[in-house]
């Protein structure tokens, strides 16, 4: 009986696993999507902070309201890299409000087999 029982449960644990539940501690087949951005700059959205692999990934960036029109889309540096610093190919839209600036929208359309980070710096000068 104790056989049958454990038997049972590790079969609905692996049905679970496979099934790629997002509550379980663990994210196999899921990459962390990390984010470096000016807090005072950019009001904070949520954004996705894990992607299947390969998957497409839309992030938005939207300025504080005290930033909006003080700021264009030049004055602001977009990185997207891997865990390795290495270039991921990404997709920068600049969100307006008539010709007003108001954010980013960011699309990695494959994001890979390893974590990622999107970065936002402002240009010095």
């Amino acid at each position: 009986m104790k056989r049958n029982l454990l038997i049972l449960t590790a079969i609905v644990v692996l049905a679970v696993m496979l099934a790629g539940c997002e509550y379980l501690p663990w994210n196999f087949g899921k990459i962390k999507v990390t984010y470096e951005y000016d807090k005072e700059i950019f009001r904070t959205v949520s954004n996705p902070a894990w992607a299947k692999k390969g998957d497409l990934v839309v992030t938005a960036f939207p300025l504080q309201e005290k930033h909006v029109g003080k700021y264009g889309p030049l004055d602001f540096t977009i990185e997207v890299k891997d865990i390795n610093k290495t270039d991921v190919p990404a997709s920068v839209g600049d969100v307006m409000n008539g010709d007003v600036f108001t954010g980013f929208q960011i699309e990695v359309p494959d994001v890979g087999q390893k974590g990622i980070t999107i970065s936002i710096t402002l240009n010095k000068g």
